[in-house]
């Protein structure tokens, strides 16, 4: 028997064993630990129950964490960084460990990695698959998921932008990564590893408004769409934690929104699984505060809190569809935001505006409250218009790409009726034939991405209170080329305070 044959009749056993030892689907939910040193990896079900943070314990006596998972039919990996034995000591280069599927026989540097800290992990075929990133450079690499292979490696140039990768997935044509330095998801060809070729860094810009910017952090992707999570917004030079996951066609990367759903407290793992996406959410580092979410795929029943209690999970896994979805969470407050189901645009690429004689379409619009009192502050008063009580409210709409949107706010006013003509109220036609007038008080304009835009509004008028009643909020969506629009409305009531 020659060497070639004995190596392909050695995988092919090993290849039916994973077939009669795979455990059955639908079981389990992983996640790493960015904080405290000595973290392992954690479980727990599919429906949020039989949470242990310490399914996999950390390596004994070691000052390490373990950032990013991953599991396929037999083992879960996880990547380890930081294996010296005492806090101060020195720090081991980074390593991909492995355990059985019930978490036994764990190996702490079952492979090697790159130079750079782990960001993200994923399996795919016959590899793993992780991203890394230091100071200076970052790395989308491979190696085979046997153990002991050379790894391959796309690396950044030293001197150049840090695209800083923070999140890896396959889909056995290409690998998707995210990159925080660089606000975009990149992808490379699978067969392009060990070439000169170079993978395409940025291929979707993440949508973001003039003066905002999205940090994303964890990628997955399905049969149609590439996920990412959003672990941070740079908005006026204040940085405030993600809360979304984002997603876009695979195709083309067209329909990009970073708005899908409303499941993260600072994302740092996306994982796509049967009907379901999961996102692991480190918020700050608070003792407790960390969480899994969940969202259904097709847009609706997203929670934050699916799975709480947690300490700084990084990285998210799931090996098997979950239960049923949870119907979508009432709109009745600020902050209860439920996910779009985005109108399709082929070709609108990552959200551009330039070139479309085509405005964009709203899939619709809405307020946080439909009946509010005037607040207190100014429109765009946006932290206060985040408070839970009922004053000011937040206009929303959701674009299927990027383009300029006004708000009109008319309302109807007392008039007296000449012909045809309304005549605007005044003291001298009060009480006479009277008609309605509808005027417009106020229109905001507003340069909108692609997904989901939220507008604050007090409800005061150049600094003076709206009136008790009913108005409307008309929005205009304008093209970039042309005259061409597209209009949505909705009624609000003001009420006294």
């Amino acid at each position: 028997m020659t060497r070639r044959n004995s190596t392909y009749l050695g995988a092919l056993a090993v290849f039916l064993a994973s077939l009669v030892l795979a455990p059955s689907a639908g079981a389990w939910i992983y996640w790493g630990h960015e904080y405290p040193y000595g973290s392992g990896v954690g479980r727990a079900g599919l429906d949020g129950t039989q949470v242990n943070e310490s399914f996999v314990a950390g390596p004994p006596g070691a000052y390490a964490f373990s950032r990013g998972v991953a599991v396929d039919s037999q083992y879960l990996y996880w990547g380890t960084h930081g294996l010296n034995s005492v806090s101060g000591g020195a720090v081991g280069p980074p390593a991909i460990g492995r355990s059985l599927l019930d978490g036994s026989s764990p190996n702490y540097s079952f492979t090697g990695a790159p130079s750079n800290a782990i960001t993200g992990l994923a399996v795919g075929g016959a590899n793993l698959y992780w991203t890394g990133y230091g100071i200076d450079t970052a790395d989308v690499g491979q190696t085979p998921a046997a153990g002991g292979g050379q790894p391959e490696l796309f690396t950044s140039v030293f001197g150049q932008p840090n695209p800083r990768t923070c999140g890896v997935a396959t889909d056995g044509t290409y690998v998707y990564f995210a990159n925080r330095g660089t606000s975009s998801i990149g992808r490379a060809k699978l067969a392009d590893f060990g070439t000169a070729n170079v993978p395409e860094g940025q291929w979707i810009p993440l949508p973001a408004t003039f003066n905002e910017t999205v940090v994303p952090c964890g990628v997955a992707v399905d049969s149609k769409y590439v996920y990412w999570g959003i672990n941070e917004v740079v908005h006026s030079g204040n940085v405030s934690l993600g809360t979304t996951v984002g997603r876009a066609l695979k195709s083309d990367g067209s329909e990009a929104t970073d708005n899908f759903a409303a499941i993260g407290k600072q994302v740092t793992g996306v994982s796509v699984d049967g009907s379901f996406v999961y996102a692991s959410n480190l918020n700050a580092y608070a003792a407790g505060g960390g969480s899994i979410g969940r969202a259904s795929i097709s847009g609706g029943g997203g929670d934050p809190n699916f799975i709480t209690g947690l300490t700084a999970p990084f990285g998210v896994a799931v090996d098997g569809g979950g239960p049923a979805a949870a119907p979508p969470a009432p709109n009745n407050g600020p902050g209860s935001y439920i996910p779009p189901l985005v109108v399709g645009c082929s070709g609108c690429g990552g959200g551009s505006v330039t070139g479309s004689s085509i405005p964009p379409d709203f899939s619709r619009v809405w307020g946080s409250h439909a009946t509010f009192a005037p607040a207190g502050w100014l429109t765009p008063g946006f932290a206060v218009a985040k408070s839970a009580t009922a004053k000011g409210t937040i206009f929303n709409y959701i674009l299927d790409k990027a383009g300029t949107v006004k708000i009109a706010i008319t309302g109807s006013s007392p008039g007296r009726r000449v012909g045809k003509t309304c005549l605007a109220p005044s003291p001298k036609n009060t009480g006479k034939r009277k008609c309605s007038r509808v005027t417009t008080y106020m229109t905001l304009t507003r340069v909108s991405h692609a997904g989901h835009n939220e507008v604050p509004f007090s409800g005061r008028i150049r600094g003076k209170t709206l009136k008790p009643g009913t108005y409307t909020a008309r929005f205009i969506a304008t093209a970039t080329t042309s005259t061409a629009t597209k209009t949505k409305s909705f009624s609000f009531r003001v009420v006294r305070p």
